[in-house]
């Protein structure tokens, strides 16, 4: 038969996760090494709960087994395969239904596992900081527990464009457990609802946090709820902070003899560009404070730049071929005449 985990730390086998803590800290403290006062171990045995004690230990080897039986029964997959295959199982490892569950195997430094639970290897350490920085404490039947705050729960804020340009509210609901009496100590399941607000402008990965919106608790101090923003991808516009860039496809036409163009903005007003200049492929418009408001600053604005996109002709017939090929030798002696009369002019400049 197998050592029992529950017996060595004396609770219940439906014990919470914090009855078991709770649990170990009472007897870690007791037990720790440097206390050689403590000669014998505490009775392993919880009352009306299992038939037979434990044989009688060393210190030493309890020692280790209390933390062991901690290491176990704090891990929620190791309590799980113990309470169903017991220490036998759960150092042999079983079969699961999405696969096999390796064999459990205490690293058997037991004043490691002291160590992650109190952050110190001494033994008067929480004495000591309780003395210098006294938790908030609980009332409970028979004295005093410490109040610990839960840890935070993050989630996740999808925005669209037009919800971080104009800003806007979204409204959260969820479940939590609330106090129902006037003693707070009784609480149930209800409905909770949370009003996000999002200034204009704000950035990707903006943190919004409500304080203690979490579960409510006699024992725990509620969790903190955070928020953190993301953008959802727009069909036309993508942004960089403040500024939006779009994307503009254009023919080989346009971008050589020029075009206008109307791009609708966020807020459905009507922009109308005139492009006079020969458009290259790294040729980008600019458009000052079109862009979204700076979160800051309301009242700034980032730009628009816009990105062209030349789509050219799938095919050109031979004598168009020939009529373009015309063309661009032209453009060539014309750029060659206008170099050569810029030559001409410098040299009068420095001759004079």
């Amino acid at each position: 038969m197998g050592v029992d985990y529950y017996a060595l730390l004396d609770v219940k086998r439906d014990a919470s996760i914090w009855e078991i803590k709770l649990a170990y800290r009472k007897l870690a403290l007791r037990l720790h090494p440097s206390r050689k006062q403590y000669q014998q171990h505490p009775n392993p045995r919880p009352e009306n709960v299992f038939d037979k004690p434990l044989p009688t230990l060393s210190e030493n080897i309890y020692w280790e087994l209390l933390n062991e039986a901690y290491d176990v029964l704090s891990d929620d997959l190791r309590r799980e395969v113990f309470n169903q295959y017991g220490e036998e199982g759960l150092k042999r490892g079983v079969p699961a239904p999405n696969g096999y569950i390796p064999p459990y195997c205490y690293h058997n430094d037991a004043m490691r596992t002291y160590f992650e639970f109190f952050g110190s290897y001494s033994p008067y350490s929480d004495l000591i900081d309780a003395a210098t920085n006294p938790p908030p404490l609980y009332k409970v039947k028979q004295g005093f527990g410490v109040i610990h705050k839960d840890p935070e729960i993050p989630k996740l804020l999808n925005l669209s464009l037009e919800d971080v340009y104009f800003g806007c509210t979204k409204l959260f609901s969820y479940k939590r457990k609330e106090f129902v009496d006037d003693l707070k100590i009784i609480t149930e399941n209800r409905e909770a609802f949370l009003a996000i607000h999002v200034n204009p402008g704000c950035f990707e990965g903006t943190k919004i946090t409500f304080n203690e919106a979490g579960d409510q608790s006699i024992t725990r101090k509620s969790a903190d709820i955070a928020f953190v923003t993301s953008d959802l991808p727009h069909k036309v516009f993508r942004r960089d902070k403040s500024d939006l860039h779009m994307d503009y496809s254009i023919t080989l036409k346009q971008a050589l003899t020029g075009f206008k163009i109307t791009i609708s903005t966020i807020d459905d007003r009507k922009l109308e560009l005139n492009v006079t200049d020969i458009v290259s492929c790294d040729y980008k418009k600019c458009i000052k404070s079109e862009g979204l408001p700076h979160p800051d600053n309301i009242n700034q604005r980032g730009n628009l730049i816009i990105h062209f996109k030349i789509q050219y002709p799938k095919v050109i017939p031979k004598h168009l071929r020939l009529k373009v090929e015309e063309i661009f030798n032209e453009i060539e002696e014309n750029e060659k005449l206008q170099d050569e009369r810029q030559c001409e002019s410098l040299i009068d400049c420095c001759t004079n």
